[in-house]
Protein backbone atom coordinates (compact mmCIF):
# COMPACT_ATOMS: atom_id res chain seq x y z
CA UNK A 1 0.00 0.00 0.00
CA UNK A 2 2.94 2.32 0.60
CA UNK A 3 4.12 4.75 -2.04
CA UNK A 4 7.32 6.73 -2.47
CA UNK A 5 6.96 10.53 -2.30
CA UNK A 6 9.79 12.99 -2.73
CA UNK A 7 10.71 15.49 0.02
CA UNK A 8 10.66 19.29 -0.23
CA UNK A 9 13.82 20.87 -1.67
CA UNK A 10 14.83 22.61 1.59
CA UNK A 11 14.02 22.19 5.27
CA UNK A 12 14.50 24.10 8.51
CA UNK A 13 14.38 23.13 12.17
CA UNK A 14 10.86 23.72 13.51
CA UNK A 15 12.09 24.03 17.10
CA UNK A 16 9.33 21.62 18.09
CA UNK A 17 10.53 18.10 18.86
CA UNK A 18 7.61 16.11 17.51
CA UNK A 19 7.40 18.19 14.32
CA UNK A 20 11.12 17.95 13.57
CA UNK A 21 12.32 19.41 10.25
CA UNK A 22 9.69 21.31 8.25
CA UNK A 23 9.74 22.86 4.74
CA UNK A 24 11.62 26.14 4.57
CA UNK A 25 8.62 28.25 3.52
CA UNK A 26 6.29 27.01 6.25
CA UNK A 27 5.42 29.02 9.37
CA UNK A 28 5.57 27.48 12.85
CA UNK A 29 3.09 29.17 15.18
CA UNK A 30 0.95 28.51 18.27
CA UNK A 31 -2.50 27.25 17.30
CA UNK A 32 -4.22 30.28 18.86
CA UNK A 33 -2.55 32.55 16.28
CA UNK A 34 -3.85 30.48 13.36
CA UNK A 35 -7.45 30.03 14.48
CA UNK A 36 -10.06 31.80 16.56
CA UNK A 37 -11.90 29.98 19.28
CA UNK A 38 -15.63 30.68 19.26
CA UNK A 39 -17.69 30.18 22.40
CA UNK A 40 -20.89 31.89 21.23
CA UNK A 41 -24.00 30.41 22.80
CA UNK A 42 -26.59 29.20 20.35
CA UNK A 43 -30.04 30.79 20.39
CA UNK A 44 -31.59 28.55 17.73
CA UNK A 45 -32.98 25.29 19.10
CA UNK A 46 -33.81 24.04 15.61
CA UNK A 47 -30.15 23.65 14.64
CA UNK A 48 -28.62 20.17 14.57
CA UNK A 49 -26.99 19.40 17.93
CA UNK A 50 -23.74 17.44 18.13
CA UNK A 51 -22.42 15.71 21.21
CA UNK A 52 -19.12 13.91 21.59
CA UNK A 53 -20.94 10.66 20.84
CA UNK A 54 -21.73 11.98 17.35
CA UNK A 55 -18.06 12.12 16.31
CA UNK A 56 -16.14 8.95 15.56
CA UNK A 57 -12.55 8.76 16.91
CA UNK A 58 -9.67 9.59 14.55
CA UNK A 59 -11.68 9.62 11.32
CA UNK A 60 -13.81 12.65 12.22
CA UNK A 61 -16.92 11.08 10.71
CA UNK A 62 -20.08 12.77 12.05
CA UNK A 63 -23.08 10.59 12.86
CA UNK A 64 -26.45 12.21 13.41
CA UNK A 65 -28.59 9.07 13.67
CA UNK A 66 -28.44 8.96 17.47
CA UNK A 67 -29.97 11.48 19.86
CA UNK A 68 -27.20 13.53 21.46
CA UNK A 69 -27.97 14.65 25.03
CA UNK A 70 -26.95 17.79 26.84
CA UNK A 71 -27.19 18.16 30.59
CA UNK A 72 -28.24 21.77 31.13
CA UNK A 73 -30.83 24.23 29.81
CA UNK A 74 -28.49 25.89 27.34
CA UNK A 75 -28.77 25.27 23.63
CA UNK A 76 -25.07 24.54 23.28
CA UNK A 77 -22.26 26.36 21.45
CA UNK A 78 -22.94 27.62 17.96
CA UNK A 79 -20.70 26.51 15.09
CA UNK A 80 -20.64 27.38 11.40
CA UNK A 81 -19.95 25.27 8.36
CA UNK A 82 -16.18 25.02 8.03
CA UNK A 83 -15.43 25.33 11.76
CA UNK A 84 -13.31 22.56 13.25
CA UNK A 85 -14.69 20.85 16.37
CA UNK A 86 -12.14 19.44 18.81
CA UNK A 87 -13.10 17.18 21.73
CA UNK A 88 -11.42 18.45 24.89
CA UNK A 89 -12.95 15.78 27.15
CA UNK A 90 -10.82 12.60 26.98
CA UNK A 91 -8.83 14.04 24.09
CA UNK A 92 -7.01 10.73 23.60
CA UNK A 93 -10.13 9.66 21.68
CA UNK A 94 -9.15 12.13 18.94
CA UNK A 95 -12.66 13.39 18.19
CA UNK A 96 -11.95 16.09 15.61
CA UNK A 97 -14.58 16.99 13.01
CA UNK A 98 -15.26 19.48 10.20
CA UNK A 99 -19.05 19.88 9.89
CA UNK A 100 -20.53 20.73 6.49
CA UNK A 101 -23.48 22.53 8.12
CA UNK A 102 -24.29 25.19 10.73
CA UNK A 103 -25.27 23.78 14.11
CA UNK A 104 -24.76 23.72 17.86
CA UNK A 105 -22.65 21.43 20.01
CA UNK A 106 -21.74 20.44 23.54
CA UNK A 107 -19.34 22.69 25.43
CA UNK A 108 -17.00 19.68 25.60
CA UNK A 109 -16.18 20.45 21.97
CA UNK A 110 -13.96 23.44 21.16
CA UNK A 111 -15.21 25.41 18.17
CA UNK A 112 -12.16 26.53 16.19
CA UNK A 113 -12.61 28.97 13.29
CA UNK A 114 -9.68 28.72 10.85
CA UNK A 115 -8.14 32.10 9.89
CA UNK A 116 -4.66 31.34 8.57
CA UNK A 117 -5.26 27.69 7.72
CA UNK A 118 -7.49 25.64 5.45
CA UNK A 119 -10.15 23.95 7.59
CA UNK A 120 -9.59 20.51 6.11
CA UNK A 121 -5.85 20.74 6.63
CA UNK A 122 -6.44 21.86 10.23
CA UNK A 123 -8.68 18.87 10.93
CA UNK A 124 -6.03 16.49 9.61
CA UNK A 125 -3.29 18.22 11.63
CA UNK A 126 -5.25 18.23 14.89
CA UNK A 127 -6.04 14.52 14.57
CA UNK A 128 -2.44 13.34 14.19
CA UNK A 129 -1.23 11.13 17.06
CA UNK A 130 1.59 13.62 17.73
CA UNK A 131 -0.76 16.53 18.36
CA UNK A 132 -3.26 14.40 20.31
CA UNK A 133 -0.44 13.15 22.55
CA UNK A 134 0.56 16.74 23.36
CA UNK A 135 -3.01 17.69 24.19
CA UNK A 136 -3.40 14.59 26.33
CA UNK A 137 -0.30 15.53 28.34
CA UNK A 138 -2.00 18.78 29.41
CA UNK A 139 -5.20 17.23 30.77
CA UNK A 140 -6.46 17.42 34.34
CA UNK A 141 -8.91 15.13 36.18
CA UNK A 142 -8.23 11.43 36.76
CA UNK A 143 -11.65 9.92 35.97
CA UNK A 144 -12.65 12.26 33.14
CA UNK A 145 -9.44 13.86 31.81
CA UNK A 146 -10.09 17.21 30.16
CA UNK A 147 -7.96 19.80 28.40
CA UNK A 148 -8.63 23.54 28.13
CA UNK A 149 -8.20 26.06 25.33
CA UNK A 150 -5.41 27.90 27.13
CA UNK A 151 -3.22 24.80 26.94
CA UNK A 152 -4.35 23.60 23.52
CA UNK A 153 -4.05 27.05 21.98
CA UNK A 154 -0.41 27.25 23.04
CA UNK A 155 0.56 24.09 21.16
CA UNK A 156 2.34 24.59 17.86
CA UNK A 157 0.86 24.10 14.43
CA UNK A 158 2.19 24.62 10.91
CA UNK A 159 1.02 27.00 8.21
CA UNK A 160 1.98 25.70 4.75
CA UNK A 161 2.49 28.08 1.82
CA UNK A 162 -1.10 27.73 0.54
CA UNK A 163 -2.66 27.30 4.01
CA UNK A 164 -2.58 23.56 3.42
CA UNK A 165 -5.27 23.39 0.73
CA UNK A 166 -3.26 21.20 -1.66
CA UNK A 167 -2.30 18.82 1.14
CA UNK A 168 -5.89 18.57 2.34
CA UNK A 169 -7.14 17.88 -1.18
CA UNK A 170 -4.60 15.08 -1.63
CA UNK A 171 -5.40 13.55 1.76
CA UNK A 172 -9.14 13.67 1.08
CA UNK A 173 -8.61 11.57 -2.02
CA UNK A 174 -6.13 9.15 -0.48
CA UNK A 175 -7.88 8.59 2.85
CA UNK A 176 -11.26 8.07 1.15
CA UNK A 177 -9.72 5.27 -0.91
CA UNK A 178 -8.13 3.71 2.16
CA UNK A 179 -11.38 4.04 4.11
CA UNK A 180 -13.29 2.29 1.34
CA UNK A 181 -10.92 -0.67 1.48
CA UNK A 182 -11.20 -0.76 5.28
CA UNK A 183 -15.00 -0.65 5.10
CA UNK A 184 -15.13 -3.46 2.51
CA UNK A 185 -12.76 -5.56 4.62
CA UNK A 186 -14.84 -4.96 7.76
CA UNK A 187 -17.95 -6.03 5.86
CA UNK A 188 -16.24 -9.25 4.75
CA UNK A 189 -15.24 -9.92 8.38
CA UNK A 190 -18.87 -9.44 9.43
CA UNK A 191 -19.97 -11.98 6.81
CA UNK A 192 -17.38 -14.47 8.05
CA UNK A 193 -18.56 -13.95 11.63
CA UNK A 194 -22.16 -14.61 10.57
CA UNK A 195 -21.04 -17.74 8.71
CA UNK A 196 -19.23 -18.88 11.85
CA UNK A 197 -22.34 -18.36 14.00
CA UNK A 198 -24.52 -20.19 11.48
CA UNK A 199 -22.23 -23.22 11.31
CA UNK A 200 -22.06 -23.47 15.12
CA UNK A 201 -25.80 -22.99 15.61
CA UNK A 202 -26.71 -25.64 13.04
CA UNK A 203 -24.23 -28.19 14.41
CA UNK A 204 -25.36 -27.88 18.05
CA UNK A 205 -29.07 -27.94 17.25
CA UNK A 206 -29.31 -30.35 14.29
CA UNK A 207 -26.09 -32.37 14.48
CA UNK A 208 -23.95 -33.50 11.54
CA UNK A 209 -26.25 -36.10 9.95
CA UNK A 210 -28.55 -34.40 7.41
CA UNK A 211 -30.82 -37.51 7.31
CA UNK A 212 -31.42 -37.78 11.05
CA UNK A 213 -35.04 -37.79 12.21
CA UNK A 214 -36.05 -34.68 14.16
CA UNK A 215 -38.43 -33.97 17.01
CA UNK A 216 -39.79 -30.79 18.56
CA UNK A 217 -37.54 -29.76 21.47
CA UNK A 218 -40.20 -27.58 23.07
CA UNK A 219 -37.54 -24.86 23.35
CA UNK A 220 -37.95 -21.82 21.12
CA UNK A 221 -34.32 -21.15 20.27
CA UNK A 222 -33.57 -24.83 19.62
CA UNK A 223 -36.60 -25.65 17.50
CA UNK A 224 -36.42 -29.21 16.19
CA UNK A 225 -33.56 -31.41 17.37
CA UNK A 226 -32.44 -34.94 16.49
CA UNK A 227 -34.84 -37.55 17.84
CA UNK A 228 -32.25 -39.21 20.10
CA UNK A 229 -31.02 -35.98 21.77
CA UNK A 230 -32.13 -34.92 25.26
CA UNK A 231 -33.23 -31.39 26.20
CA UNK A 232 -32.80 -30.47 29.86
CA UNK A 233 -31.97 -27.52 32.10
CA UNK A 234 -28.32 -26.58 32.46
CA UNK A 235 -28.62 -27.26 36.22
CA UNK A 236 -28.67 -30.98 35.38
CA UNK A 237 -25.19 -30.83 33.96
CA UNK A 238 -23.36 -27.79 35.39
CA UNK A 239 -22.61 -25.92 38.57
CA UNK A 240 -21.65 -22.23 38.42
CA UNK A 241 -19.06 -20.63 40.70
CA UNK A 242 -17.47 -17.26 41.36
CA UNK A 243 -14.13 -16.50 42.95
CA UNK A 244 -14.07 -16.40 46.74
CA UNK A 245 -11.42 -13.65 46.65
CA UNK A 246 -12.76 -11.87 43.55
CA UNK A 247 -13.15 -8.47 45.22
CA UNK A 248 -9.58 -8.55 46.54
CA UNK A 249 -8.00 -9.59 43.24
CA UNK A 250 -7.83 -6.16 41.63
CA UNK A 251 -5.24 -5.30 39.02
CA UNK A 252 -3.36 -3.18 41.57
CA UNK A 253 -3.30 -5.94 44.19
CA UNK A 254 -2.32 -8.64 41.69
CA UNK A 255 0.66 -6.52 40.63
CA UNK A 256 2.10 -7.00 44.14
CA UNK A 257 1.97 -10.83 43.94
CA UNK A 258 2.93 -11.44 40.33
CA UNK A 259 3.31 -15.14 39.45
CA UNK A 260 2.44 -17.90 36.97
CA UNK A 261 -1.29 -18.49 37.53
CA UNK A 262 -3.74 -16.37 35.51
CA UNK A 263 -6.49 -14.26 37.05
CA UNK A 264 -9.54 -13.99 34.81
CA UNK A 265 -11.88 -11.01 35.03
CA UNK A 266 -14.81 -9.40 33.25
CA UNK A 267 -12.51 -7.79 30.70
CA UNK A 268 -12.48 -9.31 27.20
CA UNK A 269 -8.97 -8.14 26.25
CA UNK A 270 -6.01 -10.53 26.49
CA UNK A 271 -8.41 -13.50 26.41
CA UNK A 272 -9.90 -12.39 29.71
CA UNK A 273 -6.63 -12.60 31.65
CA UNK A 274 -6.23 -9.54 33.87
CA UNK A 275 -3.01 -10.56 35.68
CA UNK A 276 -1.01 -13.57 36.84
CA UNK A 277 -0.31 -14.34 40.52
CA UNK A 278 1.55 -16.82 42.73
CA UNK A 279 -1.52 -18.85 43.87
CA UNK A 280 -4.67 -20.29 42.30
CA UNK A 281 -8.20 -21.09 43.45
CA UNK A 282 -9.47 -23.41 40.70
CA UNK A 283 -7.93 -26.32 38.81
CA UNK A 284 -9.97 -27.22 35.72
CA UNK A 285 -7.40 -29.72 34.46
CA UNK A 286 -6.89 -30.60 30.81
CA UNK A 287 -10.60 -30.88 30.00
CA UNK A 288 -11.18 -27.39 31.35
CA UNK A 289 -14.38 -25.56 32.15
CA UNK A 290 -16.48 -22.74 30.72
CA UNK A 291 -15.93 -19.11 31.66
CA UNK A 292 -18.31 -16.19 31.14
CA UNK A 293 -18.34 -12.46 31.75
CA UNK A 294 -21.31 -11.33 33.85
CA UNK A 295 -21.59 -7.54 33.39
CA UNK A 296 -21.59 -5.05 30.52
CA UNK A 297 -23.92 -4.36 27.61
CA UNK A 298 -21.35 -5.37 24.99
CA UNK A 299 -19.26 -8.04 26.67
CA UNK A 300 -21.73 -9.74 29.04
CA UNK A 301 -22.08 -13.48 28.45
CA UNK A 302 -18.87 -13.75 26.46
CA UNK A 303 -18.08 -17.45 26.83
CA UNK A 304 -14.62 -19.05 26.73
CA UNK A 305 -13.17 -22.51 27.26
CA UNK A 306 -10.36 -22.25 29.83
CA UNK A 307 -8.07 -24.93 31.26
CA UNK A 308 -5.57 -25.51 34.04
CA UNK A 309 -5.13 -23.57 37.28
CA UNK A 310 -6.45 -20.04 37.73
CA UNK A 311 -8.34 -17.58 39.94
CA UNK A 312 -11.28 -15.27 39.26
CA UNK A 313 -11.59 -11.54 39.79
CA UNK A 314 -14.89 -9.67 39.59
CA UNK A 315 -17.62 -9.63 36.91
CA UNK A 316 -17.14 -13.22 35.78
CA UNK A 317 -17.97 -16.80 36.70
CA UNK A 318 -17.14 -20.36 35.63
CA UNK A 319 -19.45 -23.26 34.77
CA UNK A 320 -18.15 -26.70 35.76
CA UNK A 321 -19.62 -29.94 34.38
CA UNK A 322 -21.05 -32.24 37.05
CA UNK A 323 -21.47 -35.32 34.86
CA UNK A 324 -19.23 -37.40 32.64
CA UNK A 325 -21.93 -37.20 29.95
CA UNK A 326 -20.72 -33.67 29.09
CA UNK A 327 -17.95 -32.83 26.62
CA UNK A 328 -16.79 -29.37 27.71
CA UNK A 329 -15.74 -28.37 24.21
CA UNK A 330 -19.18 -29.23 22.85
CA UNK A 331 -20.79 -27.20 25.63
CA UNK A 332 -18.52 -24.29 24.73
CA UNK A 333 -19.98 -24.24 21.24
CA UNK A 334 -23.53 -24.95 22.43
CA UNK A 335 -23.52 -22.03 24.86
CA UNK A 336 -22.59 -19.50 22.17
CA UNK A 337 -25.97 -19.41 20.37
CA UNK A 338 -27.78 -20.11 23.65
CA UNK A 339 -26.20 -17.09 25.37
CA UNK A 340 -26.76 -14.88 22.34
CA UNK A 341 -30.44 -15.81 22.36
CA UNK A 342 -30.87 -15.17 26.08
CA UNK A 343 -28.90 -11.93 25.86
CA UNK A 344 -31.40 -10.60 23.31
CA UNK A 345 -34.04 -10.39 26.05
CA UNK A 346 -32.04 -7.92 28.16
CA UNK A 347 -33.60 -4.43 27.65
CA UNK A 348 -31.15 -1.98 26.10
CA UNK A 349 -31.78 0.61 28.82
CA UNK A 350 -30.77 -1.77 31.61
CA UNK A 351 -27.32 -2.59 32.92
CA UNK A 352 -26.74 -6.01 31.36
CA UNK A 353 -25.92 -8.73 33.90
CA UNK A 354 -25.70 -12.52 33.91
CA UNK A 355 -26.65 -14.29 37.15
CA UNK A 356 -26.16 -17.87 38.28
CA UNK A 357 -29.90 -18.29 38.85
CA UNK A 358 -30.48 -17.25 35.23
CA UNK A 359 -27.94 -19.77 33.99
CA UNK A 360 -29.55 -22.65 35.90
CA UNK A 361 -32.88 -22.00 34.15
CA UNK A 362 -31.49 -22.21 30.62
CA UNK A 363 -32.13 -25.35 28.60
CA UNK A 364 -29.80 -27.12 26.21
CA UNK A 365 -29.87 -30.16 23.94
CA UNK A 366 -27.32 -32.94 24.36
CA UNK A 367 -26.46 -35.78 21.99
CA UNK A 368 -24.61 -38.89 23.26
CA UNK A 369 -21.05 -38.21 24.39
CA UNK A 370 -19.42 -39.68 21.26
CA UNK A 371 -21.55 -37.44 19.07
CA UNK A 372 -20.66 -34.41 21.20
CA UNK A 373 -16.99 -35.16 20.60
CA UNK A 374 -17.55 -35.52 16.85
CA UNK A 375 -19.44 -32.23 16.68
CA UNK A 376 -16.83 -30.34 18.70
CA UNK A 377 -14.00 -31.71 16.51
CA UNK A 378 -15.94 -30.69 13.38
CA UNK A 379 -16.50 -27.18 14.75
CA UNK A 380 -12.87 -26.84 15.85
CA UNK A 381 -11.81 -27.47 12.25
CA UNK A 382 -14.44 -25.20 10.68
CA UNK A 383 -13.98 -22.28 13.08
CA UNK A 384 -10.20 -22.49 12.88
CA UNK A 385 -10.37 -21.85 9.14
CA UNK A 386 -12.79 -18.95 9.56
CA UNK A 387 -10.87 -17.45 12.49
CA UNK A 388 -7.69 -17.57 10.42
CA UNK A 389 -9.38 -15.62 7.61
CA UNK A 390 -10.78 -13.10 10.10
CA UNK A 391 -7.32 -12.64 11.64
CA UNK A 392 -5.76 -12.05 8.21
CA UNK A 393 -8.36 -9.43 7.36
CA UNK A 394 -7.96 -7.86 10.78
CA UNK A 395 -4.20 -7.55 10.18
CA UNK A 396 -4.89 -5.92 6.83
CA UNK A 397 -7.18 -3.35 8.48
CA UNK A 398 -4.53 -2.62 11.12
CA UNK A 399 -1.88 -2.11 8.42
CA UNK A 400 -4.17 0.17 6.44
CA UNK A 401 -4.93 2.29 9.49
CA UNK A 402 -1.23 2.57 10.32
CA UNK A 403 -0.47 3.59 6.75
CA UNK A 404 -3.33 6.13 6.81
CA UNK A 405 -2.04 7.67 10.03
CA UNK A 406 1.56 7.76 8.74
CA UNK A 407 0.53 9.34 5.44
CA UNK A 408 -1.43 12.08 7.21
CA UNK A 409 1.45 12.85 9.57
CA UNK A 410 4.04 13.01 6.80
CA UNK A 411 1.76 15.17 4.67
CA UNK A 412 0.70 17.74 7.27
CA UNK A 413 4.22 18.12 8.68
CA UNK A 414 5.84 18.51 5.25
CA UNK A 415 7.90 15.35 5.30
CA UNK A 416 6.67 14.67 1.75
CA UNK A 417 6.10 17.15 -1.08
CA UNK A 418 2.59 16.73 -2.43
CA UNK A 419 2.31 19.82 -4.62
CA UNK A 420 2.67 17.91 -7.87
CA UNK A 421 0.52 15.06 -6.57
CA UNK A 422 -2.30 17.46 -5.74
CA UNK A 423 -2.00 19.14 -9.12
Amino acid sequence: MSREFKPYPKYKDSGVEWLGQVPEGWEVTPLKRAVRQSADKSTDGSLQYLGLENILPWTGVITTDSDAKYSDDSLGIEFLEGDVLFGKLRPYLAKVALPSFNGRCTSELLVLRPEKLDGKYLRYFLSTPGFIDRVNSTTFGAQMPRANWESIGGLHTLIPEDKGKAIASFLDQQTSQIDEVIKATEESIALLQEERKSIISHAVTKGLDPKVKLKDSGIEWLGQIPEHWEAKKTSWYFTAKKGKNAAQLTKEYCATISGDYPVYSGQTENNGVMSSITEYEFDAGEDGCLFSTTVGSQKVMTVMHIKGRFSLSQNCMIMLPTQRAINVRYAFYHFQPLFEYEKSFIPSHMQASFRMEDFYQYRLALPPLAEQEAISSYLDEKTKRIDSLIAEKGSLIESLREYRSSLIFEAVTGKIDLREEAA
